[in-house]
């Protein structure tokens, strides 16, 4: 798949904002915010194609509603694997994200919640952002900027060149 920087960053950001809104949910909206996380993540060539990578069958099995996990996995291949698995177990086979998924992680479902988001959904986010900012990081996201610094007698000067730009400065 092809695909310009424009439109990486335009993905990444629609990634971020639904994962944002997953990682914030709460009792009433998360099942309907996984269910759109994963359909994100699934309609998404980039992403899909990152995680299917990965995906081991032999890394999971099914699970009891209220499971609660210490881990994820040892590795990263595990950790994505499993994660994603999980995920879409939960969303065709549970209807309650508080009392099926997060139930265990907290004394109420408020804090069972946020941190089941950030000890499962968030490590597994981590790791489908930081593919998104290497292909950036690969593409040049930020080489187009050139900054030429000048700095004589206490006085600086900051010089900004796009692309193939020349600057010719001088101090007075």
């Amino acid at each position: 798949m092809e695909i310009n920087k424009k439109d990486l960053k335009i993905l990444s950001l629609e990634f971020r904002r639904i994962a944002n809104r997953l990682i914030n949910c709460n009792y009433a909206t998360g099942m309907d915010l996984l269910a759109k996380f994963l359909s994100f993540i699934n309609s998404n060539e980039i992403i899909s194609d990152y995680i299917k990578g990965y995906i081991n069958q032999d890394d999971f099995k099914g699970v009891k509603s209220g499971d609660a996990f210490s881990s994820m996995g040892d590795s990263k291949q595990e950790e994505i694997s499993f994660t994603y698995q999980y995920l879409e177990y939960c969303s065709k086979n549970f209807t309650n994200y508080y009392i099926n998924m997060a139930l265990h992680y907290g004394s109420d479902s408020d804090s069972a919640i946020d941190e089941f988001n950030h000890r499962i959904i968030l490590p597994f986010v981590n790791y489908i952002e930081g593919y998104l900012t290497e292909i950036g990081i690969k593409m040049g996201y930020d080489e187009n900027t050139k900054y030429i610094i000048n700095i004589s007698g206490g006085i600086v000067q900051l010089n900004v060149a796009e692309d193939t730009g020349v600057i010719t400065a001088n101090q007075n």
